[in-house]
């Protein structure tokens, strides 16, 4: 499983660090480590090789460094053992909320969220505000019996509400979850179900791209399924009558004010006491509900955000997402060092995206997330928001929710802010950071990520265990991170824990992606490995083929898959070819031609079909593996769960298509 080293063709560079700023607080970090330590620490690489060295020392580093707060002292950094039998900062007792709220010196009257749906309608809260409003609503919640062996769910948009709501939940110890109001009934039942919750916090409605979509129907439903279910709490619309559900409820402006003086305290929890319970995207069936811990999020939350993205007071954090993504959580984790956060709600790309563009303007975005499918249709469109906005006060533009293409990050880097950091990085829901992404201090390179992040020993692997450079391998984690899973839900003995990240290299957290890594410290992720196309014995990541294909003008969007039937194996590019194009024979010609010349003839296609649209899951992930399995004789409704997706008939579409195809050759 190797490619050779693809230096050739690897992206331009498209931002470098200015030595007349001042110094990051990565640099700040890098000193004050090497001057506790006196140990020579010249440059981000050698810290980071000292981090993974160092781990337990690193990790104590940093506890102290951003002083944090424990009702009881902890008794070891990390026990021994190996993964995921391990356990971090024995003892402590630590809360996520106090620390994302905490006075650290940052003005009160400051806004800590600033908010805008697609309409232009904006509010803001300042820090201040935000405590209050904190401590009222944990009030309410903890009259109704909410504590420390709770737990409450969450349907709601990306609004002021659902950020009070959630540090209200993890300032009284709960244990959270939360879906997006476009999830339907099965998708949000198969989380929710699995989650049990007491206390439900809901929308009746929403607005998406200009519509109107009334969800009360499937609130009651949920109402109906969910038993364990006592409280419910109606963040009404405008369109709203007073108790719109099957059940009572109580407005969300009535339960901030039932709080009233009562007295309140940040519950100390175990560093291990389960923050929130996150939910796998569910494609392949039902989605694993992850619980991630209060301390490992509270330590991954300043590493993110104050290290490797540089932010502090006078920052805004905007990235487009919704409360059922993982980077929600991220950009709350902001408040910890003292920026505000964005956010926005709607479609981002409603009247051109002018509403999401403006929203980033008037809120003084310093630091703007953005998916890598909403830059590739700003790009399709020739949209020019520099020309029409000003993006001046951008620092850093983030790709996040599949790969990057170089081509999207050069265009980025020409057209959104003046002179910003373009970045690009990788995690996931199953370990609630990055693994690989942004830095301060090092070089930015087109399509790839800067670095390998702190404390992460991240490593491309061969089947056969071998650690490989400038090769293409699977994405390993060979030590322990704090974020790591504390459990899954209904998985006492840890089984299924075990099954999905650590059975294929025992001891070692297998994520699933093709990793190929530079000898300059920089990296790519090629796809998912369970996606990889087999090539002659080579193994194809399908973002090397989105790249070049989605650079095309004609293409809106493709997926590419390859079937196996036996020792034979067909590759499919499905194109959703772009409005007033069509599936020419030149087109066709000008993909293979592209594809043999900037990847390999390996990379070219056996078949180019043209399809309506490319299916995808709700939080934006092509759904290769479903397409592949169903083409390879798996029943449809078992390979993949309809419920997590964004549109369920493209995946009819394309199965039609592809299946039409195979019976013409047939015949």
């Amino acid at each position: 499983m190797s490619l050779p080293d693809p230096s050739p063709q690897r992206g331009a560079c498209i931002w470098q660090p200015d030595p007349s700023e001042p110094k990051s607080q990565m640099t700040q970090f890098r000193e004050w480590v090497a001057d506790r330590r006196n140990i020579p620490l010249p440059d981000y690489a050698s810290l980071q090789a000292w981090s993974i060295s160092n781990l337990s020392d690193f990790w104590a580093d940093f506890y102290d460094y951003f002083e944090i707060e424990s009702a009881v002292p902890y008794s070891r950094v990390l026990s021994e053992g190996v993964m995921p039998d391990v356990s971090w900062f024995d003892s402590a007792e630590v809360n996520f909320a106090a620390h994302m709220l905490r006075d650290k010196g940052f003005d009160p009257n400051s806004v800590a969220i600033h908010a805008s749906n697609e309409a232009g309608v904006t509010r803001k809260i300042t820090r201040a505000e935000l405590s209050n409003q904190v401590r009222d609503f944990a009030a309410y919640l903890a009259s109704q019996g909410v504590g420390k062996d709770s737990r409450v769910a969450a349907y709601l948009t990306n609004t002021p509400e659902a950020v009070v709501a959630f540090l209200a939940c993890a300032a009284l110890g709960a244990t959270w979850t939360s879906v997006s109001p476009d999830f339907g009934v099965d998708a949000t039942l198969s989380r929710f179900g699995a989650f049990k919750p007491n206390v439900l916090i809901t929308v009746d409605s929403y607005n998406y791209g200009g519509k109107f979509f009334d969800r009360q129907d499937v609130v009651n439903a949920i109402l109906s399924d969910l038993p364990s279910i006592g409280t419910v709490v109606h963040v009404p619309s405008a369109k709203a009558t007073a108790n719109p559900f099957d059940r009572h409820s109580i407005s969300w402006d009535d339960a901030i004010n039932a709080g009233g003086d009562a007295p309140f305290e940040y519950a100390s929890v175990p560093f291990a006491h389960p923050l929130l319970a996150a939910f796998s995207s569910g494609t392949t069936g039902k989605p694993k509900g992850i619980l991630h811990g209060h301390g490992g999020l509270t330590l991954e939350a300043f590493k993110m955000n104050a290290l490797h993205g540089d932010m502090g007071p006078g920052d805004v954090y905007t990235f487009f997402t919704t409360t059922g993504w993982m980077v929600w959580f991220m950009v709350i984790g902001a408040l910890g060092t003292g920026a505000g956060i964005g956010l926005y709600d709607g479609n981002p790309l409603m009247d051109e995206a002018a509403p999401f563009w403006k929203f980033t303007e008037t809120s003084g975005t310093t630091v703007l997330g953005v998916s890598s499918a909403f830059v590739a249709n700003r790009i399709q469109v020739g949209d020019a928001p520099n020309d029409r906005f000003d993006l001046t006060a951008l620092k850093m533009v983030i790709f996040g929710a599949s790969p990057a293409a170089p081509e999207s990050m050069e265009w980025a880097a020409q057209n959104i802010g003046r002179g910003a950091q373009m970045v690009t990085a990788s995690g996931g829901t199953d370990i609630f950071t990055c693994f690989v992404g942004f830095c301060p201090d090092v070089p930015s390179y087109a399509g790839e990520f800067q670095c390998i992040w702190l404390g992460t020993d991240a490593v491309s692997m061969s089947d056969q265990g071998e650690v490989l450079n400038c090769e293409v391998g699977e994405l390993i984690i060979r030590q322990p991170m704090p974020s790591m899973p504390v459990g899954f839900l209904d998985d006492p003995d840890k089984s299924r824990l075990r099954a999905a990240y650590f059975d294929d290299f025992p001891g070692m957290w297998r994520q699933g992606d093709l990793f190929l890594t530079h000898g300059d410290g920089t990296s790519r992720i090629l796809g998912r490995s369970d996606a990889t196309l087999n090539r002659g014995g080579v193994r194809i990541g399908t973002a090397e083929i989105y790249d070049v294909v989605e650079a095309n003008p004609d293409v809106e969007d493709c997926l590419v898959v390859n079937v196996e039937d036996g020792d034979r194996s067909t590759m499919l590019l499905f194109l959703q070819i772009a409005d007033g194009c069509a599936l020419t024979e030149e087109l066709q010609t000008n993909l293979v031609k592209r594809l043999r010349s900037e990847a390999s003839p390996r990379h070219v296609p056996d078949q180019m079909l043209a399809v309506s649209s490319i299916p995808y899951t709700i939080s934006g992930k092509k759904l290769e593996v479903p397409v592949k399995r169903i083409l390879m004789g798996a029943d449809a409704e078992t390979a993949a769960n309809r419920g997590a997706m964004r549109d369920p008939a493209a995946l009819d579409a394309i199965i039609d298509v592809a299946r039409a195809q195979m019976q013409r050759e047939a015949t």
